[in-house]
């Protein structure tokens, strides 16, 4: 667990502060200047004692703003004392619900079995024991996978997972035998996307382009015909690919500014007195149109008199516009463009040039991503009309 102290270290000369601090043996996690006369200091509880001792010696004003991991924990367990028990009980109820299978489902590996079919191994493994709400350690996965193979002999693969509260019946079924060409089904092969052709390959039926043709999303590539006679043609099942060259792009826009919020140097303060719901204001502090706010807890009673002092700061500040490094802009466009881009490629699909270009307008940066590929564009109209609703 992280042993952290956040200060506010007030004063003059802060930087010598914690030069020395840091050669008397002090060792700082973070140290940041929030303002004129102000720095933010993150140390080990240890540490922040010892800074603390030191700024009192040096007449500095310093105070605790946060803390994690074993000082939080602490200072919690002090303001409840049934803490330390609700996380204990917690900590059962956890161990006991996650000690327990909740859940049993089956999938398929392969895609091959239908829902009824999944539904049917998962109440059967059900019903040879594994019903929500068992042991984990009650579960035998081995016999329970093999009483489930004798149950599905279609099935190749049956294996039984258990992953936090699930239990996963995994089955596969017998691969399915390839498919027989049939020159009596025919078709066409057409273009799946815009593109220029590299070179085509019928394998059956007729190529209708060439290599440098420009064709359109759906048009005929290869034509599902073969001659059988001097002028007699057959219609037959178009088989082969056609490779083309396609482009696939994406855009990424990004600011070349940023807006920062700095603080004048004014600030109020608001104090008042809080038990439990009820609250009393002490004093009342200014409150400006764009401020940023910190707020302190000061403990006044003790375990049975919860009684605290909310001091808040309000620091006046102001928005100022500041201009943001453009060669970093333009690479960080130009890296997302061309990921995005990327993604688009499908499968099979092989890059083969990428190139970005660059436009300013209306205070934006706009990386443009274009990627050149090599696929084969050949589908039939079943995975035609797919591409061409996408």
């Amino acid at each position: 667990m992280t042993d952290r102290v956040e200060l506010r270290l007030r004063g003059r000369m802060l930087e010598k502060f914690v030069g020395r601090a840091i050669r008397e043996g002090i060792a700082f996690q973070t140290v940041e200047r929030t303002g004129p006369g102000e720095m933010r200091l993150a140390a080990s509880e240890k540490d922040a004692g010892r800074i603390m001792a030191m700024a009192e010696e040096y007449g500095m004003e310093t105070c605790v703003i946060g803390a994690a991991g074993k000082p939080y924990v602490r200072e919690r367990l002090r303001e409840r004392g049934s803490l330390a028990l609700g996380i204990l009980m917690g900590v059962l109820l956890v161990v006991s619900f996650t000690s327990r299978i909740w859940r049993v489902e089956a999938v398929s590996l392969d895609g091959a079995a239908d829902r009824d079919t999944l539904e049917a191994v998962q109440r059967s493994a059900q019903e040879w024991g594994a019903r929500p709400g068992i042991l984990r350690m009650h579960v035998d996965r081995e016999q329970l996978a093999a009483d489930l193979q004798a149950m599905w002999p279609e099935m190749t693969h049956v294996s039984v997972r258990l992953s936090g509260v699930f239990l996963r019946v995994e089955v596969a079924s017998e691969e399915r035998a390839p498919g027989v060409y049939d020159s009596s089904d025919v078709r066409d092969l057409f273009a799946s996307r815009d593109a220029i052709v590299v070179y085509a390959e019928p394998l059956a039926g007729k190529a209708a382009v060439k290599a440098g043709d420009t064709v359109r999303r759906g048009q005929v590539l290869i034509k599902g015909e073969e001659r059988i006679g001097d002028e007699e043609v057959r219609r037959i099942r178009a088989l082969g690919k056609v490779i083309g060259r396609v482009w696939f792009s994406a855009e990424c826009t990004l600011p070349t500014t940023e807006t920062l919020r700095v603080r004048t140097g004014r600030r109020s303060v608001s104090s008042e007195i809080r038990l439990g719901r009820w609250a009393w204001m002490i004093a009342r502090g200014e409150e400006y149109p764009c401020q940023e706010t910190e707020t302190e807890m000061l403990p006044v009673g003790g375990l049975f008199l919860p009684v605290r002092i909310v001091r808040t700061v309000r620091w006046e500040a102001e928005e100022i516009v500041s201009p943001l490094n453009r060669e970093q802009l333009m690479a960080e466009g130009e890296a997302w463009a061309l990921e995005m881009a990327r993604a688009k490629l499908p499968d099979g699909a092989e890059e083969s040039a990428c190139w970005v270009d660059f436009t300013e307008k209306n205070g934006m940066i706009i990386a443009r991503a274009t990627i050149e590929a090599q696929m084969n564009i050949a589908a039939d109209r079943s995975e035609l009309t797919g591409v061409l609703n996408e």
